[in-house]
């Protein structure tokens, strides 16, 4: 995916431009080829570049077929290749997970709180958690840090997982709503006031 492929996207973007071909999800089922007689292509000058230097999408069991109908492992990866999916590769994951080593001894209230023993995470709702978080990456940006470990180049991610994320005291302003709990999948909101509010 992350490979010089530019030749290989402009093919995929031929496809879909001149002969309408689509690509839903991954495998068989997804694809859309017209049949036509004659194919009649208009001469095309296309110059484009990426919007993002970064583009992925990771495809699961929450919205793809599993168990028996489950779409092989290459067939997600040429769904992604066709996608045009890649670009300048960068890890984004858990990247607030290093405060525990900067912050936790010092400043316990910025973590989850109600918890035994380490916090399941961050207290997104903390003034001072937030502020701490925006001065990381206005140092990071403005080249005045070493860059965090979970960055690659001009990209920062400050993340944490929310599936799990429960601040257990009730007064907490914009926090989760269990209700919205009960619908499975990641997706599902529950956190979602709790973590994009602050």
């Amino acid at each position: 995916m992350f490979q010089d492929n530019g030749t290989l996207y402009a093919v995929y973007d031929f496809l879909e431009r001149a002969c309408g071909v689509r690509w839903y999800v991954p495998g068989a089922a997804g694809m859309v080829v017209p049949r036509r007689p004659t194919l009649t292509v208009p001469v095309m000058h296309v110059r484009r570049a990426p919007a993002m230097l970064y583009r992925w999408i990771t495809p699961t069991a929450l919205y793809l077929a599993n168990g028996a109908d489950a779409v092989p492992p290459r067939e997600v990866d040429l769904w992604r290749l066709r996608m045009r999916l890649g670009g300048q590769q960068y890890q984004a994951s858990h990247s607030l997970y290093g405060y525990y080593d900067r912050f936790l001894k010092m400043h316990a209230g910025w973590f989850a709180q109600g918890h035994t023993g380490q916090p399941p995470q961050m207290c997104y709702t903390n003034p001072e958690f937030i502020a701490q978080v925006v001065k990381d990456a206005r140092n990071f940006f403005d080249a005045r840090a070493p860059r965090p470990p979970r960055s690659h180049g001009r990209l920062l991610c400050a993340r944490a997982d929310g599936q799990h994320v429960v601040v257990q005291v009730p007064a907490v302003p914009g926090g989760a709503e269990p209700r919205r709990g009960r619908q499975p999948q990641f997706n599902n909101g529950r956190a979602s006031n709790y973590i994009w509010a602050s």
